[in-house]
């Protein structure tokens, strides 16, 4: 069974009471198809069926005690789907274990990670045992363009697109690392490079594939990912979020090496690819965060977000769910002897990278 958690008082206040009615409702049908629990954490009621008090409060740390003490009634619980953005079900704010700000100028590692544990170990956080995914609204968004995401989760749990394929859109300088992290995708891949190529929506059709890869250039308040051109030492363009429509993208999967790649919070799907792609019916893999690559020669071997990158294509396309898959990629590289579990930058990949969808995606 999957758990569906969210905050009632949260999506009231930002949707009214009508709102949150009719996301409840259009959750109930989600739930139905997927096998799932709907529950408000903090909502007295619904916490009363499992013979539970509410959260304390709306923060991380409350929502995560209040959903184990409902994972120990709910039983077995395969996947937990968080359903809203980080206002409504905030990420957990990890301390970055790159501690150096001249390197990395996040504060925090913004993790979903620890809703999918049972104890706060650093093992448990860097890997949680429990695939978890993330249902997200968006500020200046309505109920109705909520009910609408859901309501594609809930289409895509009946019948996906036939897509088949995959194309992946990576910087020049990263090609090399790029093909290696590529290698589990069915062939032909079509490869997009930048400086040169550039997916806008005008080329949608270009990326009418069942699985996209990316590994570009992203940053926390630029709606386009870019592609670095080392002649005029400047960046250029790659994709755009209107690159993503529904025709070309619904029933796709989607991972992104992209620094800030899955960062939604304060955007919508007008200024963020990550959104657009959810909101036509994808599925994103990708990093809140400042992201890493390799540093060695690729026929060494990968690591962090290209590591991450090649397990999770050979997990998921040798038959595990979306959320499983994510869950397996993490737990093989936290095991991967090339690289400690002290490195700080093994560390930040392995917590950042979240699931926007359904974790029950196959």
């Amino acid at each position: 069974m999957m758990l569906a958690i969210t905050v009632r008082q949260a999506l009231q206040d930002r949707y009214g009471a009508t709102g949150y009615k009719n996301i409840r409702t259009a959750l109930q049908i989600y739930a139905a198809e997927a096998n799932a629990e709907v529950v408000a954490l903090d909502d007295a009621d619904d916490m009363s069926n499992f013979g539970l008090a509410p959260a304390l409060g709306s923060q991380a740390g409350s929502l995560l005690l209040a959903l184990r003490a409902v994972r120990k009634v709910v039983n077995p619980v395969e996947s937990i789907l968080l359903v809203g953005g980080n206002d409504i079900v905030p990420h957990c704010q990890i301390p970055n274990p790159v501690s150096d700000r001249n390197i990395d100028e996040d504060e925090f590692a913004l993790s979903d990670n620890p809703y999918g544990t049972e104890s706060d170990t650093l093992a448990d956080y860097l890997a949680p045992p429990m695939p978890v995914g993330r249902l997200t609204d968006f500020p200046r968004g309505s109920a109705d363009d909520f009910v609408q995401l859901i309501d594609a989760a809930t289409a895509n749990r009946r019948t996906k697109a036939a897509r088949s394929r995959a194309a992946a859109m990576v910087d020049i300088d990263w090609a090399d690392f790029s093909r290696q992290a590529a290698t589990p995708l069915p062939t032909p891949v079509d490869w997009y490079f930048s400086p040169g190529s550039l997916l806008d929506h005008n080329r949608s059709a270009n990326i009418d594939r069942a699985f996209l890869y990316f590994n570009l250039h992203g940053f926390p308040d630029i709606a386009e990912w870019q592609g670095y051109d080392s002649v005029q030492e400047k960046f250029v363009v790659a994709v755009t979020p209107d690159a993503f429509d529904r025709r070309y993208v619904s029933g796709t999967v989607v991972f992104a090496e992209n620094c800030y790649g899955a960062k939604t919070g304060g955007r919508t799907p007008s200024n963020c690819c990550a959104l657009r792609l959810v909101r036509e019916g994808a599925v994103f893999i990708g990093a809140t965060g400042l992201a890493y690559g390799s540093h060695v020669a690729p026929n060494f071997f990968l690591d962090d977000a290209d590591a991450l990158a090649r397990n999770f294509w050979s997990q998921f396309l040798t038959g595990a769910e979306v959320g499983e898959a994510l869950r397996r990629a993490r737990a093989e590289y936290l095991n991967d002897a090339n690289t400690p579990v002290t490195n700080p930058f093994k560390q930040k990949t392995l917590l950042q990278f979240i699931l926007l969808g359904d974790p029950g995606w196959s």
